[in-house]
């Protein structure tokens, strides 16, 4: 621009758009300076040019996006049932409820309203078409509400989905987020059999991955970070 007489800021410009937000009769009337300098900027430009557009931002989003907390709280079951259907997965698109932003929003209402949505996780349990991470949040509400019965009668329902297979992938299930789940029974104290039943069958049983990085300095973060290391972890404190 500078090489062909163009300067980077143009003045002209800028004053013809914020002249440009004033009527004509206005301007004309209060300020008949200001009027013809608006005439002669529109000679030099095309109008086109003097319109105010709306200046260029950036948005930023932290966490997974989901329906506001009052939406989720004023929200049916039959519509809780449509939207787990609907939302089964995480899209790139931020600005769209994600299933692990809805299954957090979905814990927090059980929580405010256990009653509520007990029937609802048990048919999400046994709807084939429902991703399991809704019953497991569903779970996590009821713990956070202090149901521990209601809540380990749908960890068993979860358990007899995936038939005790704890390597399963069924309907999405992973056992990193069971074992993570199991954090708040145990800080409940409620160590029942199905519990540690369900912890030896991990630590006996699942399956590792053969891409594992041990760092002698850091070895026990990375043996708590796997699933037999963090089953074993959680065996211990069961114990104390």
């Amino acid at each position: 621009r500078l090489k062909y007489g163009h300067p980077i800021f143009d003045f002209d410009l800028q004053k013809g758009r914020v002249l440009n937000t004033i009527a004509y009769a206005d301007l004309k009337r209060l300020y008949p300076e200001a009027y013809q300098e608006r005439l002669r900027i529109e000679r030099k430009y095309n109008k086109q040019r003097l319109e105010n557009s709306e200046p260029s931002k950036t948005l930023c989003h932290i966490g997974w996006s989901a329906l506001t907390e009052e939406q989720g709280g004023k929200m049916s079951c039959k519509t809780w049932f449509k939207s787990m259907l609907k939302y089964n997965s995480n899209p790139v698109e931020w600005d769209k409820p994600s299933l692990t932003g809805q299954c957090e929003l979905f814990r927090s209402v059980v929580c405010n309203n256990p009653d509520k949505f007990i029937a609802l996780i048990n048919k999400a349990i046994a709807c084939q078409d429902i991703n399991l991470s809704y019953p497991l949040a569903g779970m996590r509400g009821l713990l956070d509400a202090n149901r521990l019965d209601d809540a380990e009668h749908v960890l068993k329902g979860i358990l007899d989905v995936i038939s005790n297979d704890i390597n399963s992938t069924i309907r999405g299930f992973s056992i990193h987020s069971l074992l993570f789940a199991l954090s708040d029974y145990i800080d409940h104290g409620n160590i029942s059999d199905c519990v540690i039943q369900l912890l030896c069958n991990t630590l006996i049983n699942a399956k590792e991955s053969d891409d594992i990085d041990i760092n002698d300095s850091d070895i026990y973060n990375v043996g708590i970070n796997q699933v037999r290391g963090n089953a074993g972890y959680k065996l211990v404190r069961c114990a104390r």
